[in-house]
């Protein structure tokens, strides 16, 4: 048959051009001013951030002008997207092609643990170790402090919420780490799993449900199944024919969907899927037409996101403070570290070790209780506008869909060490790293279970911020993003987070001593500098040269302790690492 259609940027036109066109018209009823500032910026690619900071703060000013912003917005975006000949908004409203059928994979185990469990530094914490290091980050500033109430409220009732038998989960990229499904699964739950074609996927989603208590529900294309009984399908079978595409088949997923689960049942609609660059936007754009397809014929149902600590945010006043007071204790006269802190800083300019502080302060009489909005910019330039454009089309929905009327999880996760992470040497060693600069970067299962914990909290509590109805209070239009941060340190850092990475790669080479790693971590450093920095060259070698003469001169090199002379460094990592 014919090739189905993909969801594409419409041609002719760069995709950052659309991007950017897309964030000025969502502004352009509210701030005809940031509407042009917008459209002449002729260097979108390195000053983005500035302008997604400048959008949080328009959202911040009143309920209404969110929702009008993020409306137009996605609007706009539906206008502009194209799927063949047409746009996204006309080819969503096309009559149904049934082309799925159903496979379905049905746990082994009997009844679900019923406990929330998250697994942390080689050991499972459940009960009272999980409460201790749950009010231990809180202490630390690793997650905000309702995190820290959500999560304990989930213990609490953990015989009831962690018992996920007869709900409906359906996750889009149920194959990606930083996904739900294996601990939906555990826990009893019917996945609705939306994933790609390719059956190392979903042999190992279907080892997963099998060895739960769960059920796997999976797309198969009816034409690869015709002389085939799909009730007769083998879990081997159903691996080899399972999956679909959310770029060429966006509307026929979504009907799939509606028809996935009895009509009475509540879905919690997932969107976990992810893709590097323009890729990214299109497949965030898919998944939120899937979103908008049903919940329009299943008005009951609930939303889940994950935000990246790498965006910007409203930051409470407590938290800048606990901010300012680890940023004290760096200072040159009580720290060692202080004094190379604050030299890197001033010799960078400020692109280095710069003070976690509010980037924007909004004045918005929102209510008696509070008048000051601080947003903090923690966008990493690197990741590119794509990424920051798709994750702002999933604050639009959340913001929409909550006026609405539907609860929608909207949670910050942290720093995850992830494969993709882990295939990148820089990127991890300024991950492990960071824990100098008073960050916490997570492995994925630990991630994974965490925020798992806040979504059945905002699934099931009725007073949570997430539920529309509950009458809970939010800050600001965009309190709902800072809601149950598990952000890793961003908010309490004493630096921004985007101003310590590539210096907490060089501090984790030399804490795992390592100057090998060094020296080529400095050279790749070095090399990849573009126009942009060219002003920090001289700087940054000084910085990288010093820091290799400290380590290598150091009378002490064969005395550190595993922790190093920075406290960091991984075990695991550091093994691997060359030694000199």
């Amino acid at each position: 048959g014919k090739m189905a259609e993909p969801l594409i940027f419409p041609p002719g036109t760069g995709t950052l051009a659309i991007n950017k066109r897309i964030m000025a018209t969502a502004v352009e009823s509210v701030d005809s001013t940031a509407k042009e500032k917008i459209l002449k910026e002729k260097d979108w690619r390195w000053q983005y951030p500035k302008y997604f900071v400048q959008h949080a703060a328009i959202l911040a000013t009143s309920h209404e002008t969110a929702v009008q912003v993020a409306e137009t917005g996605l609007k706009c975006a539906y206008d502009t997207f194209q799927v063949g000949d047409r746009t996204l908004a006309e080819h969503m409203k096309l009559p149904p092609k049934r082309i799925f059928t159903t496979g379905i994979v049905h746990g082994k185990l009997e009844a679900p643990p019923a406990t929330m469990q998250v697994p942390y530094k080689g050991s499972i914490l459940s009960g009272s170790s999980l409460v201790q290091q749950i009010g231990k980050w809180g202490t630390e500033g690793i997650i905000e402090p309702s995190a820290v109430k959500s999560l304990l409220n989930v213990v609490v009732n953990e015989q009831s919420w962690c018992d996920l038998r007869g709900q409906h989960f359906v996750v889009m990229g149920a194959g990606s780490q930083m996904g739900p499904t294996a601990g939906l699964l555990r826990m009893g739950a019917t996945v609705i799993a939306i994933d790609l074609p390719r059956p190392q996927i979903w042999e190992r989603l279907c080892n997963l449900a099998e060895n739960s208590c769960g059920k796997l529900i999976v797309p198969i294309l009816a034409s690869k199944v015709e002389t085939e009984n799909e009730h007769s399908l083998d879990n081997k079978r159903i691996s080899e024919v399972a999956g679909c595409d959310l770029l060429t088949q966006t509307a026929e997923i979504g009907h799939w969907v509606i028809s996935a689960a009895p009509a009475q049942e509540r879905l919690v609609l997932g969107s976990y899927a992810y893709l590097d660059g323009p890729l990214f936007v299109r497949v965030v754009l898919a998944a939120d037409a899937i979103i908008e397809l049903v919940c329009k014929h299943r008005p009951n149902s609930i939303l889940s996101f994950l935000s990246s600590p790498t965006e910007c945010y409203e930051v409470p006043e407590e938290a800048l403070a606990q901010a300012n007071t680890k940023y004290q204790a760096f200072n040159i006269t009580s720290s060692v570290h202080g004094i190379w802190h604050r030299t890197l800083n001033l010799v960078s300019r400020g692109r280095y070790t710069e003070k976690n502080a509010p980037a924007v302060v909004v004045d918005a009489p929102l209510d008696k209780s509070r008048q000051t909005v601080y947003i903090n910019d923690f966008y990493v330039v690197a990741q590119g506008p794509n990424y920051a454009f798709a994750k702002q089309l999933q604050r639009w929905r959340t913001l929409v869909m909550h006026n609405r009327g539907y609860t929608v999880s909207s949670t910050i996760g942290p720093a995850t060490l992830t494969e993709s992470i882990l295939h990148n040497r820089l990127m991890a060693a300024g991950m492990y790293g960071a824990e100098h600069f008073k960050l916490e970067s997570f492995e994925p299962d630990t991630s994974n279970s965490v925020l798992l914990g806040i979504l059945l909290h905002d699934v099931n509590n009725s007073h949570s911020l997430a539920n529309p109805a509950s009458g809970a209070i939010r800050r600001s239009p965009i309190w709902i993003f800072s809601e149950n941060a598990c952000h890793g340190g961003a908010f309490r850092a004493p630096y921004k987070i985007n101003s310590v990475t590539e210096v907490a790669a060089v501090v984790f080479n030399i804490d795992s001593l390592s100057h090998v790693n060094c020296i080529n971590l400095c050279s790749l450093r070095y090399m990849q500098y573009n126009r942009h920095q060219s002003m920090f060259r001289l700087p940054l070698v000084l910085f990288w040269v010093l820091g290799g003469c400290f380590m290598l001169n150091s009378s002490h090199f064969s005395n550190f302790s595993n922790s190093g002379i920075f406290g960091t460094g991984h075990p695991n990592f550091r093994q691997s690492s060359p030694r000199g």
